[in-house]
């Protein structure tokens, strides 16, 4: 009887264990997320404009491991599924939050790269 018990505890444990281990963010950095990124996330924003690298939304971006938003939004209430829009906090993974990498330690001005999808080339 104790070999029994013994397995279905290691099927129950290896059931719930890879979700334990994906959660790599938590509700603290969501809040912080949707708290610093509000202007960008919310349904009701006037003016869509992408976070910059240097921003208190980047910031907390830089803070979830991998900067995994599908982790975040994961963690969304219903309530905050109608107040923010998926999509963008999806995008902030891509966005110019990526490029502060390149900055200087204080963040400003040196050797800036690039940030990809923030502005149209220019041919010529």
């Amino acid at each position: 009887m104790m070999p029994g018990k013994i397995l279905l505890l290691l099927v129950v444990f290896a059931i719930i264990s890879p979700h334990i281990v994906m959660a790599d963010c938590n509700l603290e950095q969501k809040a912080a997320i949707l708290v610093e990124c509000h202007d960008y996330l919310s349904r009701n924003a006037r003016n869509i404009v992408a976070p910059k690298p240097w921003s208190p939304c980047c910031r907390k971006v830089r803070d979830v491991p991998n900067r995994d938003m599908e982790c975040i939004i994961r963690l969304l209430s219903n309530t905050e599924r109608i107040m923010f829009v998926e999509i963008r906090i999806n995008n902030l993974e891509q966005l110019s939050c990526g490029a502060a990498r390149a900055l200087g330690a204080g963040g400003e001005g040196q050797g800036r790269a690039p940030c990809r999808g923030t502005r149209p080339e220019r041919a010529g």
